[in-house]
Formats: C-alpha cells, structure tokens, sequence
C-alpha cells in the first residue's frame, strides 16, 4: 500500500504550470468521490478531461482547475487506481483506469 506524502506536492499542485502538449492526445477520466468530496462536487463521480499519457499529479491538477473548493484539501487527498493506492506524483493514469479520490478517514 503506498499513500502520497510528499509535503511538497501540496506547493508544487499549487504552482504547477500547465503540462499539456499540443502534441499529446486527451482522455476522459472518471473519477469517484468519496465524503466530503462528493459533497463539494455534488455528484458520486466527476469526469476529467486530462492529456494523455497523465500521472495522478495532472489529474490532482485539473481536480483542483475544476472544483477549486478542493484546494483546502490538497495536502491530504488520496488517490486509488483499480484496488491500489496510487503515488500522486508518479502513478500512471490510463484511459480505463478505476480512479477513486478521498480523503484519509480515521475510526475507532
């Protein structure tokens, strides 16, 4: 299991420029939101238009475009592709990957 932790991601989501390339091809991506996530969007799932071939950065990135509530949560959302937490600065999105966005959650 790998959980995005770089403290600098925050900073460099924030600053990032834009990656795209003329060159490069787009995809849609679904992705599913999850608690307060879904609450913000207002919809179970959002669909993302992103270039291809992306990573979690670029989706975080055009997430945060889209629905700029999520930037108060930018340090600390957390990214599932199929059944497996994703690094966000380097896990590779294809057009049909299962993407899941949440928060961290705690119980007891």
């Amino acid at each position: 299991m790998t959980v995005c932790a770089e403290a600098s991601l925050s900073q460099e989501v924030r600053d990032a420029t834009d990656f795209r390339n003329a060159n490069l091809d787009t995809m849609r991506t679904e992705v599913r939101l999850f608690a307060r996530l879904r609450e913000l969007a207002g919809a179970d799932s959002v669909v993302i238009e992103i270039q291809a071939p992306a990573r979690i950065l670029e989706l975080k990135q055009s997430l945060i475009k889209k629905y700029p509530e999520f930037s108060v949560y930018v340090d600390h959302l957390l990214f599932a592709i199929g059944t497996r937490y994703a690094e966000c600065d380097t896990a590779q999105i294809s057009p049909n990957d299962e993407i899941a966005c949440f928060l961290p959650v705690s119980g007891g």
